[in-house]
């Protein structure tokens, strides 16, 4: 398969989906806790100011439901109204029914049994059935894929940050983004991550920017085993893409402004032959991209790739090399220690 990227994003507890899961769950919890036999079908989606309960539950309990979505909704963090949700003033509907005699048939006994195949695992039926797949693998210790425990953990943070007061500003629906290069099975790099957060109308972007990066993306070297964590401005580094364009010779040679494009953007012939060459051009994403798109008005490009982007940083200082430097001579520090 050789190098490749995967992305996955994991959602905080104020997502809506995130809502809607925690009210119906804790609907069914309440009800298991008084009748543990309960039937339970309960659905939840809601809106700003409103929240939709429905479904189909039989039950011996007696529970408030409005007061149960209230308490989910204001625990998740929607107490106020400048919050944009509150889980005190908003509109609570139910629209709720015993379970229907058709689910119920097929649940109050198996087929196996009402065929007279009586068995300790086959007393109950099944009011609904469905397929799950998935795997586990040895990229981290909880034996989930890279991208997705790393999403989670980063989202966990961002919840953690808001709830501690240190990010007082955020609010509870939040989203991350993680992206990890492959090569083969093996994981080599962090290609990207992506935070984002609602937050109140009176913060700064620079400074959401600049926390988010401090207080969440940066802390992935304690939630991983990574040497360090370093956040660059473009400003500080200096970065490029590479490609290749293979083009047509009878076309490239009809075409006299053709050559007069690939010297204006300093892009060079790297191989000819009588069909077709091929011409190399390394620099920003948009200038490659703009050279492509002349190629291709003119009629000469046969096939096009480029890489992705290389950086380098411009920083006079080696933040890796005197991290492990700090590192080494810590490591001697403790062994001479140890000898003593």
């Amino acid at each position: 398969m050789a190098k490749h990227l995967f992305s996955s994003e994991s959602v905080t507890k104020g997502h809506p989906d995130k809502i809607c899961d925690r009210i119906s769950d804790s609907i069914l919890d309440a009800i298991m806790a008084q009748d543990p036999n309960g039937r339970v079908a309960c659905e939840t989606c809601c809106t700003t100011g409103m929240v939709l309960i429905m479904g189909e539950i039989s039950t011996t309990a007696n529970i408030d439901i409005p007061s149960i979505a209230r308490k989910a909704i204001c625990d998740i963090g929607y107490d106020s109204a400048d919050k944009g949700f509150d889980g005190n003033t908003c509109a609570i509907i139910t629209s709720l029914d015993k379970q229907s005699p058709d689910i119920a048939m097929g649940v109050d006994a198996s087929f196996e049994l009402k065929g007279g195949e009586e068995d300790k695992y086959n007393l109950n039926g099944a009011g609904d059935q469905g397929m799950m797949f998935g795997y586990a693998c040895d990229e981290t210790p909880e034996l989930m894929p890279m991208p997705i425990s790393l999403a989670h953990k980063l989202a966990l943070k961002l919840t953690e940050e808001r709830e501690n007061g240190e990010l007082a500003y955020l609010r509870a629906d939040g989203k991350t983004q993680v992206t990890v290069e492959y090569d083969d099975d093996r994981v080599v790099r962090i290609d990207a991550i992506v935070v984002s957060s609602q937050h109140s109308a009176d913060v700064e972007l620079e400074t959401i920017r600049k926390d988010i990066i401090e207080k969440v993306v940066k802390q992935i070297e304690k939630k991983i085993d990574v040497l360090q964590a370093h956040y660059f401005t473009d400003d500080e580094i200096f970065l490029h893409e590479i490609a290749l364009y293979k083009v047509s010779i009878p076309e490239f040679q009809s075409n006299p402004i053709a050559s007069k494009v690939i010297r204006r953007y300093n892009a060079r012939i790297v191989e000819v032959n009588p069909v077709f060459a091929i011409v190399e051009k390394a620099g920003m994403t948009e200038e490659i991209t703009s050279l492509y798109e002349e190629l291709q008005a003119l009629g000469c490009v046969l096939q096009f790739v480029r890489s992705g982007r290389v950086a380098i940083t411009t920083s006079c200082f080696e933040r890796v090399n005197e991290y492990l430097t700090q590192r080494e001579e810590k490591y001697r520090q403790q062994k001479e220690r140890k000898e003593l």
